[in-house]
């Protein structure tokens, strides 16, 4: 009789547990729609998603290109912003779109409090490459490179790359604490009973 309803118990708990854990289905950004342009061209937002744009003196940011998005002015650090935290899976880049190509590709992942979560750095591939990622929690994401050279003249190196194909979702949260709580319960009584059966 126990060993039955311990065993409804942790059916129980472990349907919930599954509950909690399971993820939203995934959102694709792939630039075939864009919701809005900056006054020169440049891509601001799509769906939930915003895009960096003039933080130089150039008009800089995201610009469509052929279907993907490029950073029109060849700048480090291009950004976009999640309007709430998600689980980014994976995004498309490569490292050979025009005049001056980069090395390595570097992807700095933060938090809602500007924490950085995660740097992956991988050498520019010159086509598109898919970067899984899995990262929980990601607010925002910058786009940095090494190598280049100076395009303009103006003390800074540049470097030109794509993006497609941005895959996330929501951002999976922890199982609650008291859910934790009670399935060690369940489990140390488990234990117990055990015990005191063999004795």
């Amino acid at each position: 009789m126990f060993t039955s309803t311990l065993n409804r118990l942790v059916a129980a708990l472990v349907l919930a547990f599954g509950l909690v854990a399971t993820a939203q289905a995934s959102t694709v950004i792939d630039f075939s729609s864009v919701d809005n342009y900056t006054p020169t061209g440049l891509i601001e937002r799509i769906g939930d998603v915003s895009f960096s744009y003039d933080l130089y003196t150039n008009p800089d940011g995201f610009y469509l290109n052929l279907g993907y998005a490029s950073n029109y002015y060849g700048e480090r650090k291009e950004f976009f912003t999640f309007d709430d935290a998600v689980l980014l899976e994976s995004l498309d880049i490569h490292g050979n779109y025009c005049c001056i190509n980069p090395d390595n590709i570097i992807l700095n992942l933060y938090d809602a409090a500007d924490s950085l979560l995660n740097s992956v750095s991988f050498a520019a591939p010159a086509s598109f490459q898919t970067i899984v990622l899995n990262e929980n929690n990601v607010k925002w994401v910058e786009i940095d490179f090494t190598g280049g050279g100076p395009a303009y003249g103006d003390g800074r190196t540049h470097a030109w790359w794509g993006l497609d194909n941005i895959t996330y979702s929501e951002a999976i949260a922890a199982a609650p604490e008291p859910f934790s709580g009670a399935l060690l319960g369940v489990g140390l009584l488990g234990l117990g009973m055990l015990r005191r059966r063999r004795a």
